[in-house]
């Protein structure tokens, strides 16, 4: 292990759904929000561009409380609850991450933040990243560890290492639980001390370093700001407990389960699923694995077809009301050959016209661009997108019908995956007829 991705998916999820809740909250064509997912999967496919890990975890936030609660019953007790449409999607990023093939982790009485504090205290040896939205992980940075911060809107981050904090923040990796013990953090509702903010927390931190300096050296104070630290000593620790990252979380989290080992192909089917193509399409440049499936071409030869052939019409689409596509394939059990659509063959014509028997994908498609270059498609016995459509209603596009066949779809190489898909149907088609 030589990188490891530290994902604190509570608080991705809910930039994710923020940041566009207002200006673009997408839904599928049935109502199911999807602006947090589609949102979510952006982000991370980003990070793991720029970081390139080894291994990753994704911590979530258990739905019980925590013992951050039994010792501050008020703790988060400010937040305001969560729309009905971000609650829905949490478990929709839950279903994302094992499609994809990734770890996440979540344990009762435990935040996302202590899983990662946790997993810092484990791997000190090893260089990590915590991604995250949230200032309170600041605290794990150490030669190690850095975090890259989200910042403003889904785009823009920051990668913080002990230079860069100190640098524009004057503190410390570990002033940062200090600091939130004098000021308090009104998003988790800790008290601090009242009428200490952040200038005046710095202040205190750089005069005496640590929330117990600051007590140690109470004779230098004077005025309100020594009385209420004086009558609020308790609630001063208190916040300083509540803010402090817990590193001690009985993790069953083992190695090799870690390894970023993604599932790309499963991704896409998932991702379709939800109606996110332009997702789909992004995926395409991760994934490099070779296809169980051997695809050999062969240049068009009627003597090759002359038993029953499947045909279809790769990337077939409608422009206005043009119907137009890539090239025609056809396919037996030994051969596999495409016409191109904007040069096709007098051969293939007079071939499509015979008596050979054939049977198709979308033959109304077919029978329309062949009509376009003035030639008849005769004999077609079968449509295999009718006779699947008929045993499983849910194979209403191509790509569907790809996934339930395992085939990779790529659309820069799409003639590729449709000559895949050609010869798995030469392969189907008697089970298809005996389905029927």
């Amino acid at each position: 292990m030589k990188q490891l991705l530290l994902v604190d998916a509570n608080s991705m999820v809910f930039r994710a759904y923020y940041a566009t809740a207002y200006t673009r909250m997408m839904r599928t064509s049935s109502g199911q929000p999807t602006n947090a997912l589609h949102s979510f999967v952006n982000m991370v496919l980003k990070a793991l561009e720029v970081i390139e890990p080894d291994a990753i975890l994704f911590a979530f936030d258990a739905k019980a409380k925590t013992f951050r609660h039994e010792q501050y019953e008020a703790y988060k007790a400010t937040r305001t609850e969560l729309p009905q449409e971000l609650i829905d999607q949490f478990q929709l990023v839950r279903d994302y991450l094992d499609a994809f093939n990734m770890k996440r982790y979540e344990i009762e009485g435990y935040e996302a933040d202590d899983i990662i504090g946790t997993m810092v205290k484990r791997y000190q040896d090893v260089k990590k990243i915590i991604l995250t939205s949230d200032r309170d992980m600041l605290q794990l940075i150490d030669a190690n560890t850095q975090v890259m911060l989200m910042k403003r809107g889904l785009s823009e981050t920051e990668l913080m290492d002990e230079a860069l904090l100190h640098a524009q923040q004057g503190l410390t990796p570990a002033q940062i639980v200090d600091l939130k013990s004098l000021m308090g953090d009104s998003s988790d509702n800790i008290p601090g001390v009242t009428g200490i903010g952040e200038k005046t927390a710095k202040r205190l931190l750089d005069d005496f370093k640590t929330l117990d300096g600051v007590y140690e050296n109470l004779d230098q104070l004077k005025g309100k700001l020594l009385e209420n630290l004086q009558t609020q000593k308790d609630q001063a620790y208190l916040s300083y407990d509540l803010a402090t990252i817990f590193k001690d979380v009985p993790l069953d989290v083992s190695d090799a389960e870690l390894m970023y080992e993604p599932d790309w192909q499963n991704l896409a089917k998932f991702l379709r699923t939800y109606e996110m193509e332009a997702l789909v399409e992004m995926i395409s440049k991760f994934n490099h694995e070779p296809s169980e499936d051997r695809v050999e071409w062969v240049a068009f030869d009627p003597k090759l077809y002359q038993g029953p052939t499947f045909v279809m019409a790769s990337n077939a689409k409608e422009l206005d009301v043009t119907k137009t596509c890539d090239a025609f394939l056809v396919a037996n059990d030994k051969y596999l050959s495409q016409i191109d659509y904007q040069d096709v063959s007098d051969a293939f014509k007079v071939w499509a016209a015979s008596a050979v028997v054939k049977y198709a994908y979308d033959s109304k498609m077919l029978f329309h661009l062949c009509a376009s270059h003035s030639f008849e498609l005769n004999n077609v016995v079968d449509d295999v997108w009718i006779m699947a459509f008929l045993d499983d209603t849910s194979l209403t596009t191509l790509d569907k019908f790809k996934d339930k066949w395992h085939i990779a779809i790529n659309k820069k190489e799409i003639i590729v995956s449709d000559g895949m898909f050609a010869q798995k149907v030469v392969k189907q088609y008697d089970h298809l007829k005996q389905a029927l």
